[in-house]
């Protein structure tokens, strides 16, 4: 089975290994790395950057003494990395999708003779059957699985089957109990976010009711990408497979469309919410302007005017308003400021986490386009030995 699927057996030294070089492009070490393990180098690189962040912003706030503008300075320095967050992890889709591209092409490339003589796999009848142990794929050629964030992140669409999109403050003329209200969303969003929110994730990803643990997402992915199966399974292979293994291995590049499909809808969701948590909020020292600079900015803080979350508008680059709510009652400006700073700091928690199960599936996608290639490959070889053994035998 796919053993370099699990995050344990990957030696924490191979992240050095990785450099885009010229002569590391040459070596075998190279050119046998797993994508799970260029994953894996992600995950560690954007954890440790995470912990990094929480340990200064945490240093900061306990060196501010309480002081309001040290602090609201803090959170905006730990806000604005939500787009280095993203950036680095879109950087990291990228790179893992040109070592694959890099890699296939290289593979074809290779496969002269193999080329050459795909003619006389016509010539494959009953008489040339063979046993073969491998994989039946599945969903490499299809936008699948389907990767979202932006509704996650903004509690729209598909969001709701993971019980994020309830529990908004509508929007009230009597601002009174604002605060109130900023805070039980917020103590929700806590709630929610729990190690089993993730696992309906990754369950969602890949189909699997119930949900599936992070140590066992590794397997599960492996799994899905192979018809729901870890081993691999005796079949028989007749005509009509070695036509589909000659016509994936021609059309090869039909693999790579498939995959930069997922790729580019990847970028996609979370180029949207890059841009949306950049205007989730406008402040200025004691004043908090919770109309924000678009409605889009306005729904995501839950301070919305009562339209349903599908309805919401992915028009990043609107500047449509909403009414500004003004701050009364007992709840002081500067609380509901650091309430809304605690939700936007636990949206950029969301991200970075989603960002590694995000990872990890597009890689094992990877992982399993190169295996079927290889697979075709090998059936090729063998069917056409069967085909000349036979003919220099007659």
């Amino acid at each position: 089975m796919g053993s370099l699927f699990n995050i344990n057996n990957v030696l924490v030294t191979e992240s050095s290994l990785y450099a885009n070089t010229a002569l590391e492009e040459l070596t075998e070490c190279h050119y046998k790395k797993s994508f799970m393990s260029m994953a894996y180098d992600y995950i560690a690189e954007s954890t440790t950057f995470y912990y990094e962040l929480n340990k200064n912003f945490y240093k900061t706030v306990l060196e501010s003494y309480g002081d309001f503008y040290v602090i609201n300075e803090a959170f905006e320095g730990f806000i604005d990395k939500v787009k280095e967050i993203i950036k680095k992890f879109l950087e990291f889709i990228k790179r893992v999708f040109n070592e694959f591209i890099a890699r296939l092409n290289g593979m074809f490339r290779s496969e002269k003779y193999l080329k050459k003589h795909l003619k006389d796999l016509n010539k494959f009848t009953s008489d040339h059957e063979f046993e073969y142990s491998g994989y039946e794929f599945k969903h490499i050629r299809d936008d699948a699985p389907n990767i979202e964030v932006y509704d996650l992140i903004m509690g729209t669409g598909g969001a709701a089957a993971l019980g994020l999109s309830s529990g908004t403050i509508a929007y009230d003329a009597d601002t009174s109990g604002l605060g109130d209200k900023i805070k039980a969303a917020y103590d929700k969003l806590k709630d929610d976010l729990n190690e089993d929110y993730y696992d309906k994730v990754r369950g969602l990803l890949i189909d699997a009711t119930g949900g599936v643990s992070a140590s066992d997402f590794p397997d599960e992915l492996f799994a899905y990408f192979r018809d729901d199966s870890s081993d691999r399974s005796e079949f028989t292979v007749d005509s009509s497979k070695v036509l589909k293994a000659k016509t994936e291995f021609e059309n090869y590049q039909d693999l790579r469309k498939g995959i930069e499909k997922t790729k580019k809808k990847i970028e996609r969701e979370y180029e949207d919410t890059r841009k949306a948590l950049e205007k989730v909020i406008h402040a200025s020292g004691n004043q908090v302007d919770l109309a924000t600079s678009n409605r889009l900015a306005a729904q995501t803080l839950g301070m919305h005017d009562g339209g349903s979350h599908d309805e919401r508008s992915r028009d990043l680059d609107s500047e449509e308003k909403v009414e500004k709510i003004a701050v009364s009652g007992k709840t002081s400006a500067a609380e509901i400021r650091s309430t809304i700073d605690m939700f936007v700091k636990a949206k950029v928690s969301q991200v970075q986490m989603l960002s590694n199960i995000h990872s990890q599936v597009f890689s094992a996608k990877l992982e399993a386009a190169k295996d079927e290639f290889i697979q075709n490959k090998t059936i090729l070889y063998r069917a056409l030995y069967k085909v000349l053994g036979k003919q220099q035998k007659l």
